[in-house]
């Protein structure tokens, strides 16, 4: 407690400061408006596969190297890997936190991952052990070469490599059970990592299934001074098998060819009982079933001696999902599916050149670009009413939703003495058609947006200790298209949301500035955004007493300004720590059921990370984080707890053993207030669980090299939400 008081109180200090330099930045800058889409509510996420980017990594001997875009970090024999996954590990990198499986820096969800020129989610990333990795890169923003509609930062991830007939692997088995209730779950791992001549495979594979119970809760609704106390339950079975294999060929040492196929699919099968003042409960039956095919092409031809390079990159997704939902109530009983198909092209041209003496290495460089994606999402509901059909009607739905985006860069990025900078400017065109095909009817919004992106980084001393960083970004968002889509989806017994096919992209200014000091051993930072037409979701009540949330525009100007500090440091040869406080001012300036918020909202957030090197073979790790309760319009967050210690062990010939027990969680719960209605959350329960993981983890063929070019390639997630 008291190493959070005093980074609070060195925050407060340094905030001042920042705060000023962001606001004279912002003063010269821009003045154009624009919005970010601040989701209230989250739903399913399908991952759309954007674009590549391969470029080569250079290891130095300092662990940590700035750039004006973030910095990298050497991972080649760091203690800190040993017996963790890349999320655990993530939390004791600069500015970095995993929220609730969401990776971020500065309290910023981060848009793009990349894994060896691997497509991968977040999830995929987070679940790789962390000793096969050799480097990490951060990016704080997106730059003008990828979507103007990624708005958060890039994580870079590259693997160590083998020689020529060497591999490497992993296999692990995981299983996790609830204390209280005894539910147990399972998830084997497998990794290999093949070298033979010019081929290059890589394997992931897992699967994560089992039962869970999720915590028992009382809902308190007051509807026109009348209270129903609503005890619900809730029961989940998953099963999700994943793979991801991907081949590259080098060509002739300067071109290269790779291909990369991944599978996905989950069945979530929910079961909630809800229990109304006591009367018969309300039974509802989800199950849910997700299949995804993705496949990528890509062509590089690195033409260094001329410093030049051309990639061509070809992305084909497809997605399926069913859900089929029954309630059981006092009066009625109803049935529905849903049926949702997502398919997705893309092809996209990149030519990066070095102006000036193209043997230069520091010589500036200009990359030029374009790509065109289309997408499409089709929806079908069959409603089955039994005995009244008081919640749906008995008409089958079926809608589609198409986006189309072309896009066009410039990036000029270079040295000048010690200033590192980047600039770059991309027109980009949103195109989005919903059309109701039952009845005919469409709608039809074009959106075309100018997004300059602007970073540099400053040393302030002659051995590089402190370095200042700042950047200027406009950014467009991307609308998930299921806010586009009509159709009533259940949520619970009471609740239900709707989509909008009226709603415009939002859009936004932000500007932000980082200050390492000591090698990155602490890291103040601040930033400052303007959004325009970001999505608000507001509640309304229907006679029945039913809640419709339901997506909008917001017509009013949101801001936003973000403080936090990082202080991480290896203490003793045994004890490495790292500390993090942050602080969000939020002012989303709308109107909600008739009600204006206008106020600026605080959002504190605070999380640490200890690793303890016990012995040669032994370790462990105390890990907790905690965000008190902060208001968001008209809906309240409870506040989120959790404190998790593990402790790993080495046998030696690769097998080794770790425990890990979630001491304390209290888990995020939400009240929502509107017209005609209050909802109130009470009794929720903590969770308490414990899980083990028996890995093995093998070699053969030469030995490990290191030295390797690291494919980048991006991944865009659209939220399916309210």
């Amino acid at each position: 407690m008291f190493g959070f008081r005093y980074t609070m109180c060195f925050i407060n200090m340094r905030a001042t400061i920042i705060l000023l330099f962001c606001i004279i930045v912002c003063w010269s800058g821009s003045s154009e408006t624009y919005a970010q889409s601040d989701s209230l509510t989250t739903g399913d996420t399908a991952t759309i596969f954007r674009e590549m980017e391969l470029q080569g990594v250079t290891i130095q001997a300092s662990r940590i190297r700035n750039s004006a875009r973030g910095y990298t970090i050497n991972l080649k024999n760091e203690p800190l890997c040993k017996g963790k996954t890349v999320s655990e590990l993530l939390g004791f990198l600069p500015g970095i936190s995993v929220e609730d499986g969401i990776v971020k820096t500065d309290g910023k969800a981060v848009s793009l991952f990349y894994l060896n020129g691997m497509k991968v989610s977040s999830d995929d990333i987070l679940k790789l052990p962390a000793d096969v990795l050799n480097s990490a890169e951060v990016e704080y923003v997106t730059g003008s070469s990828n979507s103007a509609t990624n708005k958060g930062g890039i994580l870079r991830l590259t693997m160590r490599k083998p020689k020529d007939n060497g591999y490497y692997g992993s296999i692990k088995m995981t299983t996790e059970t609830d204390l209280k209730y005894g539910y147990t779950t399972f998830m084997p791992y497998a990794l290999i990592n093949f070298v033979s001549g010019r081929w290059s495979i890589i394997d992931n594979i897992y699967w994560y299934g089992g039962r869970q119970k999720g915590a028992e809760t009382n809902t308190y609704l007051y509807d026109s001074s009348q209270k129903t106390n609503e005890q619900t339950e809730n029961t989940y079975s998953i099963s999700l098998p994943f793979n991801r294999l991907s081949i590259t060929y080098d060509i002739d040492g300067h071109s290269s060819l790779g291909g990369a196929l991944r599978t996905f699919y989950r069945n979530n099968e929910q079961k909630r009982n809800t229990l109304t003042n006591g009367s018969i409960p309300n039974v509802l039956d989800n199950d849910t079933k997700r299949n995804l095919v993705q496949g990528t092409l890509q062509y590089i031809n690195q033409l260094a001696d001329k410093g030049m390079r051309i990639e061509v990159n070809v992305d084909l997704l497809s997605q399926q999902k069913r859900q089929n939902n029954r309630y059981e109530g006092e009066t009625t009983d109803e049935q529905y599916d849903t049926k949702e198909r997502t398919t997705l092209a893309e092809l996209e041209a990149k030519l990066q050149m070095r102006l000036g003496k193209a043997e230069q290495e520091n010589a500036p460089t200009l990359n030029l670009g374009a790509s065109i994606q289309q997408q499409v999402v089709d929806f079908c509901t069959t409603n089955d009413g039994i005995g009244g059909n008081q919640r749906l009607s008995s008409q089958t739905e079926d809608t589609r939703a198409k986006g189309l985006t072309p896009l066009t860069f410039v990036t000029l990025e270079g040295k000048t003495k010690r200033l590192k900078w980047t600039v770059g400017l991309n027109w980009q065109m949103n195109r989005i058609e919903y059309a109701d095909k039952l009845n005919g009817i469409g709608v039809n919004n074009t959106q075309n947006s100018i997004n300059p992106t602007a970073q540099a980084s400053l040393p302030l001393d002659r051995n590089g200790q402190h370095e200042l960083s700042v950047y200027y970004r406009h950014a467009i968002s991307a609308l998930p298209y299921s806010t586009l889509n009509p159709n009533i989806q259940w949520v619970s017994n009471n609740e239900c949301s709707m989509g909008n096919p009226n709603l415009i992209a939002p859009s936004e200014d932000a500007v932000g500035i980082t200050l390492s000091l000591f090698n990155n051993m602490l890291r103040l930072s601040a930033y400052y955004e303007q959004d325009y037409d970001n999505l608000v979701y507001e509640q309304t009540t229907r006679n029945d007493g039913v809640i419709i949330v339901q997506p909008r525009n917001n017509e009013r100007t949101a801001k936003f300004a973000g403080f936090s500090a990082n202080f991480r440091k290896k203490l003793t040869d045994w004890w490495t720590t790292s500390l993090m406080a942050r602080f969000l001012l939020a002012n989303q300036n709308e109107a909600v059921g008739g009600i204006l918020y206008d106020e600026w909202q605080k959002r504190p957030y605070f999380s640490m990370n200890h690793d303890f090197n016990l012995s040669k073979n032994t370790s462990a790790t105390l890990s907790g984080n905690w965000e008190p309760t902060y208001r968001a319009s008209n809906m309240l967050y409870h506040g989120v707890s959790q404190l998790w210690a593990s402790i790993d062990h080495d046998f030696g010939n690769g097998l080794s053993l770790s425990a890990q027990g979630l001491l304390l969680c209290h888990r995020r719960v939400l009240d929502i207030s509107g017209k005609g209605f209050e909802s109130l959350y009470a009794n929720h329960e903590p969770c308490q669980n414990i899980s083990l993981t028996l890995r093995w983890n093998f070699r053969g063929g030469e030995k490990v090299n290191a030295k390797q070019t690291s494919n980048q390639q991006q991944v865009r997630t659209i939220e399916y939400s309210k």
